[in-house]
C-alpha cells in the first residue's frame, strides 16, 4: 500500500503477527477504511469525474470545467463503464489530479450502479499508488444521497485481508474523505451502508481465515465475543448435547481434535419481544479434508471456504440486529471439521438423524448435508419460524451450472421464491431458481436406511442432478415452515480482484440476507400461519 495514504495507529496495530492465536485477533491486524464526508473543496484531493459515452461514442462530462472538456473531447479515448483513465490538469500555479470514470450511456444511475463505480474508482487509484485520501465527487454523478452508494463500493472494494504478511503491510486504518454538495446527508444516509460492508466483512473475515485460525472451538470463542446490544449469542459445545441434538454433526466431526460447537444467535426486535419468524441456517465446515474420502491436495487447498454458509449466517445477523430491523430471526450455524481418523464416519455406516430418519453414509464427503438436516429440525422444533432458509457450499454441481456469479436457488414455494428473488435484485446479489422435489429422492434409495447421503454416478459417469439431489434430501428434514435453500459454493469467493474486492472471500449473501429479512419484516405475501 502506498505510504501516501494517511494512517493512524491504534488498536490495528496493537497485535502483531508473531502474537496471533485466536480469529479475534487475526481480524483486529485487518486493515480498515474510515470515512467521512465533507462539503465540497475544488483546491483538495482528487476529482473524480464521470464520463458519459454514447453509442455513437459522442462524450459527455459530468463536471463543467472548461479546461477538462477541452481536453477530454481532443484526446481521451471512449471508456466503457467503470473503465478509469487519469489525468493531472496543470496551469501556473495549480496542479489537479483527475480520475475519469466510464459510466456508459447517460442515464440515472442505479444504487448497485454507483457501488460498482466507488470500487473501479478505489481500485484504480489504488493501482496507481496515487495520493488517496481525499475525493472531490461531482453532484451529477453521485449527488445528495447517492453518494452513499458510491461510498459504499469504494470501503467495500478496500478490503484487504493480508493480515500475516510480516512485512509490507500498513495495518493503520485508511481515512478518507469524500467532497460532495450534501454532506449531512450523505454522511446520514451512509450510516447503514457502513453496517452493511461492515456485515460482509465478518463473512469475508472467517472465509478468508487460515483454517488453523479459524477451527469450530476458536470461531465459536469468537461468536460468543460478538457484541451487539439486543443480540444474544450462545454456543452448544456438550458432547451430550451435540450427540442427541445435532448427531449429523458430531458424526461428521468427532474424528477431528476440535469438536464440532453450534452457534445460536437471537435476535427479537429492538424492544426484545418479537416472536422468530425467520431462520438463518449457515454450514460451517471449517475445513473440509473430505473425511476418509479424502480430497485431493489441490481441491483441499481451499476447502477452509466450506465455512461460507455460516459466515454469511453471522455477518447478516450482526447487521440485523446492528440496523435494528423489527423482525425476529434466529441464526444457527454447525461449526465441524471433516477430517480422516480412527473414529470418523465409513462408507456403509449408518446414522440415525435430528428427526429419527436414517441415512446410509455412501460418501463421507457429502457430509454439509448432515449438518444441515441438524439445523433445520432444530430451529423448526425450537423456534418454530414462519421461514427457514438455509445456506452452504453444497456442492460442485451448482457452479458448472451457474458459474460463480449467481446463487442457486431450491425453493418448492412460488411466494417465497419471488420474495427471495426480489431481495436478490435489491442488494445486487443474483438468484437463478432450480428445480427440488421428491423425484430427485429415487437415487438416493438404500436398502439399509431411509437414505444414502449420495446419489452414485449415473449411466454417463456423472452425479445426475446432484444439487437438486441435495436439496431435495434437505426438504425431508422440514415440515410447516416455509423453506429455501441457497447453494452459495461458487459465489464465495472470487480468484481475482474486481470492483466488489480483492482476490477471495465474497462476502457472499450477507447482503441477501439482510434485505430478505426486512422483505419478510414487511411481507404479507407468505400466506402460511406460524406452526
Amino acid at each position: 500500500m502506498d505510504q501516501r495514504w494517511s494512517s493512524k495507529e491504534g488498536l490495528l496495530n496493537s497485535v502483531s503477527c508473531d502474537s496471533v492465536e485466536s480469529l479475534q485477533e487475526l481480524v483486529q491486524l485487518r486493515r480498515r477504511l474510515d470515512l467521512n464526508f465533507s462539503s465540497p473543496n475544488a483546491d483538495e484531493g482528487i476529482h473524480i469525474v464521470g464520463l458519459w459515452c454514447d453509442q455513437d461514442d459522442n462524450i459527455e462530462l459530468t463536471s463543467n470545467e472548461a479546461a477538462l472538456s477541452r481536453w477530454v473531447t481532443r484526446y481521451c479515448p471512449a471508456l466503457g463503464f467503470g473503465e478509469t483513465h487519469d489525468l493531472v490538469l496543470a496551469d501556473n500555479a495549480n496542479s489537479t489530479f483527475c480520475l475519469l470514470l466510464g459510466l456508459g450511456v447517460k442515464r440515472d444511475l442505479a444504487p448497485q450502479e454507483l457501488e460498482a463505480l466507488g470500487g473501479h474508482s478505489f481500485a484504480a487509484l489504488e493501482h496507481l499508488g496515487e495520493r488517496n485520501d481525499a475525493w472531490v465527487v461531482d453532484s451529477d454523478l453521485a449527488g445528495g444521497a447517492k453518494v452513499a452508494d458510491f461510498a459504499f463500493g469504494a470501503v467495500r472494494r478496500s478490503y484487504d485481508s493480508n493480515v500475516l504478511r510480516s512485512s509490507g503491510i500498513d495495518r493503520g486504518s485508511l481515512l478518507l474523505t469524500i467532497h460532495c454538495d450534501e454532506p449531512a446527508l450523505a454522511t446520514e444516509s451512509f450510516k447503514g451502508r457502513r453496517i452493511q460492508v461492515e456485515a460482509i466483512d465478518v463473512a469475508r473475515d472467517m472465509v478468508n481465515a487460515p483454517p488453523n485460525y479459524s477451527t469450530p472451538q476458536k470461531v465459536a470463542n469468537w461468536a460468543e465475543d460478538m457484541n451487539v446490544d439486543g443480540l444474544k449469542v450462545s454456543v452448544i459445545r456438550q458432547t451430550a448435547e451435540l450427540q442427541k441434538f445435532f448427531p449429523g454433526t458430531w458424526a461428521v466431526g468427532r474424528s477431528s481434535v476440535e469438536k464440532p460447537a453450534v452457534v445460536v444467535w437471537e435476535w427479537h426486535g429492538k424492544n426484545g419481544d418479537l416472536d422468530i419468524e425467520l431462520a438463518l441456517l449457515g454450514k460451517g465446515v471449517t475445513f473440509d479434508a473430505g473425511g476418509l474420502s479424502l480430497k485431493p491436495h489441490d481441491q483441499q487447498f481451499h476447502m477452509k471456504t466450506d465455512i461460507g454458509g455460516a459466515a454469511a449466517v453471522a455477518g447478516a445477523v450482526q447487521c440485523i440486529a446492528e440496523s435494528r430491523l423489527e423482525v425476529g430471526v434466529v441464526g444457527i450455524a454447525g461449526f465441524v471439521e471433516n477430517l480422516p481418523g480412527a473414529d470418523a464416519i465409513r462408507p456403509g455406516d449408518v446414522l440415525t438423524l435430528a428427526n429419527g430418519e436414517t441415512v446410509e453414509i455412501s460418501f463421507p464427503d457429502a457430509e454439509g448435508r448432515l449438518v444441515l438436516s441438524d439445523l433445520l429440525v432444530y430451529a423448526e422444533s425450537n423456534y418454530r419460524p414462519r421461514v427457514m432458509i438455509d445456506l452452504a457450499t453444497l456442492t460442485a454441481t451448482v457452479i458448472a451450472a451457474l458459474g460463480t456469479r449467481k446463487i442457486g436457488l431450491f425453493c418448492p414455494d412460488d411466494d417465497l421464491a419471488r420474495l427471495i428473488g426480489r431481495a436478490a435484485r435489491g442488494c445486487g446479489e443474483p438468484v437463478w431458481r432450480l428445480p427440488v422435489g421428491k423425484e430427485y429422492l429415487k437415487s438416493l434409495h438404500s436398502n439399509v436406511a431411509t437414505f444414502k447421503n449420495m446419489p452414485a454416478p449415473g449411466i454417463m459417469g456423472i452425479l445426475e442432478g446432484s444439487a437438486s439431489v441435495a436439496a431435495s434430501f434437505l426438504q425431508t428434514f422440514v415440515n410447516d415452515s416455509l423453506w429455501a435453500h441457497l447453494d452459495i459454493a461458487g459465489t464465495v469467493w472470487q480468484s481475482e480482484s474486481d470492483e466488489r474486492g480483492p482476490a477471495g472471500a465474497t462476502g457472499s449473501a450477507v447482503s441477501l440476507l439482510f434485505e430478505l429479512a426486512r422483505e419478510v419484516a414487511g411481507s404479507d405475501e407468505l400466506q402460511l400461519a406460524r406452526p
